[in-house]
């Protein structure tokens, strides 16, 4: 809503683009913490690539042409959040989302290939409490979100097919020998192939052509009236979560003296990678990271603050193939 911003269409990262600058020259900050994600310069979002911790924020405010040498960083926007804090009375919310199989249309594509609807599912909730410690003194805020899914992926699987696999056994064998070691390790990859989950239901052909031989001719009719090769469509969906842990204290030290102190956890599960051969070449990563902040207020009068802010974060990434 902010003038001047539009949606990122330029390749590379950034969700958007304001007044022409790129996706990737944004500040993100958190209390005044920078809160961009070093590597690709955009804001940290965690495992599911999403930004959780909506339900702390008290307000947000966006400088739409961050020139001014506070922000630092690129010559894009700054957009600053602010995380809800405790008060003299009790206050919290809760929430729940869930979208599943029943509320989902199968696929257009789906239907053309035969394919019943995929499973699908997504649990999403957030809860929040806050209060005081001590009357106009101390006060906590503590507030958890998290995201658990299950969204299936579309794959275009092309498989060789049992003539192209037994006529390629029979060269290997005929050149270098039955008992070869190539002989032994196409049969294992021919193996592997097979037993790909849904192979049974594939057809003649690839996806382009109902032979999948690409110009190739080779004996016993292959290329010519035998395909080279099968092809089926299937869709395949891995469970990745999320959710993030976070607690605030203020403290009133005095009548021009404020300080608060945030920690914040987020540790999620992403299935990075999903093979529709084989589950052996999945790829998936744990993504933690810990934030914290200490910042004291002290006003000098009604024109004149100082701010003092101790803060830091840590993202961690572990891949397991």
């Amino acid at each position: 809503t902010a003038p001047g911003t539009i949606m990122n269409t330029d390749s590379g990262f950034g969700n958007f683009s304001i007044l022409g600058m790129p996706g990737t020259s944004n500040l993100f900050t958190l209390n005044g913490l920078n809160d961009n994600d070093f590597g690709g310069n955009v804001n940290i979002t965690g495992a599911l690539n999403l930004l959780l911790g909506t339900n702390e924020i008290q307000e947000t405010t966006l400088v739409s042409n961050g020139y001014s040498g506070q922000f630092g960083g690129a010559a894009g926007a700054n957009v600053n959040y602010i995380t809800k804090s405790g008060g003299n009375d009790f206050h919290g919310n809760a929430a729940y989302f869930w979208n599943g199989r029943v509320l989902n249309a199968n696929d257009w594509i789906n239907k053309a290939f035969g394919k019943s609807r995929p499973f699908d599912n997504a649990n999403q909730w957030a809860g929040s409490i806050g209060g005081p410690i001590k009357k106009d003194k101390l006060f906590f805020f503590f507030d958890t979100e998290g995201l658990r899914v299950i969204i299936p992926l579309p794959f275009q699987v092309v498989l060789p097919s049992p003539q192209f696999e037994a006529a390629t056994i029979a060269n290997i064998s005929s050149i270098i020998g039955p008992t070869s070691a190539s002989n032994a390790f196409y049969k294992q990859m021919f193996n592997l192939y097979n037993d790909t989950p849904g192979a049974s239901a594939a057809i003649p052909g690839n996806f382009s052509g109902p032979l999948g031989c690409t110009r190739f001719v080779g004996p016993n009719g292959l290329g010519t009236t035998v395909p080279c090769a099968v092809h089926f469509r299937e869709n395949i969906g891995r469970p990745s979560d999320q959710a993030l842990v976070s607690g605030r204290v203020d403290w009133n030290i005095g009548p021009n003296d404020r300080a608060f102190l945030l920690v914040q956890y987020d540790h999620g599960f992403q299935a990075s990678y999903t093979d529709a051969i084989s589950p052996l070449f999945d790829a998936d990563s744990n993504q933690p990271s810990w934030q914290g902040q200490l910042i004291e207020t002290h006003a000098f009068g009604p024109t004149a603050t100082n701010q003092i802010l101790v803060a830091g974060w840590w993202q961690g990434k572990v891949i397991k193939l």
